[in-house]
């Protein structure tokens, strides 16, 4: 009975044949047993007779022993189908002497062993599949992904090194980037590119079918460990492929070959984690889409703040459009005296009018475009499908829209619109048509971008702070953090006066500088904040204020650079000309070469008193090669002091020569430019 159940589960678990083999072999051994017995009964019975001679009745018992021998045997095999398909069942089999019934069971059970083992590597492959696929609800962080499925399934295969590639797009060129890296249980985020084409894993890019290599060249790949490198026993390259489309390549080095399930296993994940890419990069290009579309300009909201009036005028119309055809006439006459773009539509979406402004934008008369859809021949290939997404849905819902949109002219040109479409419904709330009024912003999106890079660029040579009208701060420039060591959380949310050093606060200069700029004033000048070290540095900059479309302040915006170490060398320089003027003849020249003052040593020199200088040139007491010399030395643009010797004439005609150095004193313009003269040493 137990041999017939295992026949029957054999036979469910899709063991077929093996399943007839055993049960054919049971049914043999059953009607040879049952044969046997009766012919033992037989043999018993005709011995007992006492008419049958002896040397017959041990010809019986011969023939008896050995049929009872075979009953044994047959019960001996019967016994042993039970062990088909299990290790034992080797041992087992040794004890059956009858070579026909051993050789069948030794068939069912081979068959049976080869089968189960399929069945394993099949679970083997749908296990492995299965795991892969779970990975796809991590998340869409595409290098956090490629790393949890390289490292999956190189530990799946038991293999010691994997890479996972993803196919990049640079303009026309492609490469293969490696994204994330296994060996040992260790992220190895190694920069790697390769070139389609480039090499086995570039070449796959073409072929798009597995590479598996056993003879692997020797400058290939190694795999590293603790105890040196060595050369794998096998690679296998794998296309990540959904629908034609190529997404990425996995390489895989093992030090064991893979056998043909392992393979297979390799080929169904890898359309796998092509569909999870694909539904990664989809929804990441999705997110920055949507990113893009929420940015606005100011000059914008004007604009659809007038169309929302254009709208409400239209709406006061919409009882009599819906009425009768007088009604629609009555509205395109409105609508030939504006400047915008109006279009009414069915209640498909196809034209039925547009005005003259209209044509005027896009170049199309209504003859071109009647009873088509506006989509269908003003987008194009830079027109935004996430954008065109939300009209449909929108129309569908018979909801009132208001958008930004790139459109085509007839003549290929791209323009940007703000866009107005309101339904137009019966007293049943079905629609009938929809009026639509674009205006071009074209202008306005260029300016807006136009200024956002004069602001990164200002951005980046200049401390930028945005305070609100309590002079709280909003938010700081990344060079401003970086000169003063500030971090974000640090100062955004609170008072000015946090950048304020202490002796300063006090100052009435100070309060009445914030307090006009805290009512809107600009300005412009030197200050002083303190860093997060609390030293003070100098900035020197505006502060002007930022207002809204009614013309009310909102914020202020400080831009300004910082000049301490400019103020440090200014404070250096008159330090030094306070000691020079104590110590040597001197004497300070204006950019015109004129005398504007000088020190009494220098006056004692030329032997005249302080009234007299201004009489004085520079060119009546220097001698004309010393005159040159220096006009020559201030023309030029070395800022360097000059050193050389003079010839000085004093006011009784005696003339005396000088070591003398000339020292540039730069001012804001250039008519404030002036120099020193110092008369080191006589050398008369």
């Amino acid at each position: 009975m137990n041999t017939v159940v295992l026949s029957l589960g054999i036979w469910q678990q899709g063991f077929g044949w093996a399943a007839f083999t055993v049960l054919g072999t049971l049914l043999f051994l059953l009607w040879m047993q049952y044969a046997s017995k009766s012919f033992i009964n037989e043999l018993v019975a005709l011995s007992n007779q006492e008419e049958v001679k002896s040397d017959k009745k041990l010809f019986i018992k011969e023939h008896l022993a050995s049929t009872q021998a075979a009953i044994s045997e047959s019960r001996l095999a019967i016994e042993s189908i039970s062990e088909i398909g299990r290790e034992k069942f080797i041992e087992v089999l040794q004890t059956i002497k009858d070579e026909s019934i051993r050789t069948s069971l030794e068939s069912a059970h081979t068959k049976i062993v080869d089968l189960r083992k399929k069945e394993e590597e099949s679970n083997w492959v749908t296990q492995g599949v299965a795991s892969i696929a779970e990975l796809k609800h991590q998340g869409n962080d595409l290098a956090e992904y490629s790393f949890q499925a390289i490292s999956n399934i190189v530990k799946y295969l038991q293999a010691n090194q994997g890479g996972f590639y993803l196919l990049k797009h640079n303009g026309e060129e492609s490469y293969f980037e490696l994204k994330a890296s296994y060996a040992y249980g260790k992220k190895k985020y190694i920069e790697q590119r390769i070139n389609v084409g480039q090499g086995m894993i570039g070449q796959v890019y073409y072929e798009k079918e597995i590479v598996y290599l056993t003879d692997v060249p020797k400058d290939y790949i190694k795999i590293t460990s603790g105890l040196g490198e060595a050369l794998p026993r096998c690679v296998c390259i794998v296309p990540l492929i959904t629908e034609g489309e190529i997404h990425g390549v996995i390489e895989i080095a093992s030090f064991h070959s893979l056998k043909s399930f392992q393979l297979e296993y390799l080929k169904k994940i890898a359309e796998s984690i092509g569909y999870n890419l694909g539904a990664i990069e989809t929804h990441a290009r999705t997110e920055r889409l949507l990113q893009e579309s929420q940015t606005m300009a100011q000059e914008v909201k004007s604009q659809e703040e007038e169309l929302r009036q254009n709208m409400e005028e239209l709406n006061a119309t919409q009882e009599v459009m819906m009425r009768e055809k007088k009604q629609l006439e009555t509205l395109s006459l409105v609508a030939d005296h504006t400047n915008n773009s109006v279009l009414i539509a069915d209640a498909s979406g196809r034209i039925v009018y547009v005005n003259a402004g209209f044509t005027k934008l896009t170049g199309y008369q209504f003859e071109e475009v009647a009873g088509r859809k506006p989509g269908s021949f003003l987008q194009g290939p830079l027109t935004d499908r996430a954008t065109v997404a939300k009209l449909s849905t929108r129309l569908k819902r018979g909801e009132p829209i208001y958008e930004e949109i790139l459109n085509y002219s007839k003549t290929g040109q791209i323009y940007w619109i703000s866009l107005v479409i309101n339904p137009i419904k019966d007293e049943h709330g079905v629609v009938q048509k929809f009026v639509s009024i674009q205006a071009e912003i074209t202008n306005t999106k260029k300016s807006a971008l136009d200024n956002l890079s004069k602001l990164q660029s200002i951005s980046r040579t200049n401390a930028v702070i945005e305070f609100n009208m309590e002079g709280r701060i909003l938010e700081a420039n990344d060079l401003f953090y970086k000169v003063t060591g500030f971090q974000n959380e640090q100062i955004v949310g609170k008072s000015f006066e946090v950048l304020i050093p202490e002796e300063d606060k006090t100052k009435p200069q100070h309060t009445i500088m914030w307090q006009n700029i805290l009512l809107g004033q600009a300005f412009t000048g030197e200050f002083r904040y303190i860093d997060a070290n609390n030293k003070v540095q100098w900035l020197s900059g505006t502060y002007n204020p930022i207002f809204d479309v009614t013309g009310k302040a909102e914020k202020i915006l400080m831009l300004a650079q910082f000049v301490t170490q400019d103020k440090e060398k200014m404070h250096d320089m008159q330090e030094t000309i306070t000691a020079l003027k104590t110590g040597f003849p001197m004497a300070e020249l204006n950019a015109d070469m004129t005398f504007k003052s000088a020190n009494e040593l220098f006056l004692t020199e030329l032997g005249i008193k302080r009234l007299e200088l201004k009489k004085v040139q520079p060119k009546e007491v220097l001698s004309a090669d010393s005159f040159s010399h220096i006009t020559k030395y201030l023309c030029g643009t070395d800022e360097q002091p000059n050193h050389f010797e003079l010839d000085l004439q004093g006011k009784n005609g005696a003339i005396k020569r000088f070591g003398t150095t000339v020292i540039k004193v730069n001012g804001s313009t250039d008519r404030q430019r002036k120099s020193l003269l110092v008369l080191k040493n006589n050398l008369s």
